[in-house]
């Protein structure tokens, strides 16, 4: 297994620091950042394309241009990197007529390049102040997203919490059918049973159930830590993914 931690642009002297404890960096594409410093880190790496938070969303017609431009960035950076994956949100739904599930389907059709992974994210989360739907959350429709697209998959451990906890399934459950899917990248983090939402705890905070998570994966596989940036917690987060 490979255990990595995921880096904003702005975490430089975090990164040099961490980047001695971890098997890879999974590093936030947000453009407009110096991304020099990357080339003291003698690691792997994996990118993480700008998301809602950043004003993105594939499934908004409206925001074509931008979204093109987004992942087109991520995916030079990627190239510069040389990195193995570059993970993706789907979108989300906020009721204005742009914002529409096949907007996501034609987006990700198009860009054509296998390192993209999608992510599966909360059943709802607010933008702005606005309730929103991500409408691709549940193994079902990942499933479906996955194969009408081509693109691979990236399974989070928290969105399954939170999502399952939305939806009032069982996330031990839920986390088993997403394993169906192959998933070819993982993110971790610390989390509360029942609680609809994504926390970035660290892992031995709250109650998800770490092992168990850990046993379901492959024994090739690369999880990336998205938990506190304090570089005790994450030695000890690591720690414990690698059992």
């Amino acid at each position: 297994m490979k255990i990595g931690v995921k880096i904003w642009p702005d975490k430089v002297d975090y990164a040099l620091k961490i980047a001695g404890h971890a098997d890879f960096i999974e590093v936030m594409a947000k453009r407009g950042c110096d991304f020099s410093f990357l080339s003291e880190i003698d690691l792997p790496f994996v990118v993480h394309a700008e998301h809602g938070d950043l004003g993105i969303n594939y499934a908004d017609s409206a925001k074509l241009a931008l979204s093109r431009e987004s992942l087109g960035f991520a995916i030079q950076l990627a190239d510069r990197l040389e990195a193995r994956a570059i993970i993706v949100h789907h979108g989300y739904l906020d009721g204005t007529p742009n914002t529409k599930a096949e907007n996501t389907l034609r987006f990700l059709k198009e860009v054509r390049d296998n390192r993209i992974l999608i992510e599966n994210i909360l059943v709802k989360e607010k933008f702005n102040g606005i309730e929103a739907e991500h409408p691709f959350s549940t193994p079902e429709k990942m499933k479906f997203l996955m194969e009408q697209t081509g693109r691979g998959f990236c399974l989070d451990l928290s969105h399954a919490q939170a999502s399952s906890a939305a939806l009032g399934l069982d996330y031990m459950s839920m986390l088993e059918q997403f394993m169906r899917l192959k998933p070819r990248h993982f993110h971790a983090c610390g989390g509360v049973e029942g609680e609809p939402k994504d926390m970035h705890l660290h892992l031995w905070e709250g109650n998800l159930n770490i092992g168990a998570f850990r046993r379901m994966l492959p024994k090739a596989a690369w999880v990336t830590l998205e938990t506190p940036c304090d570089l005790e917690g994450q030695i000890r987060d690591i720690e414990i993914m690698r059992g």
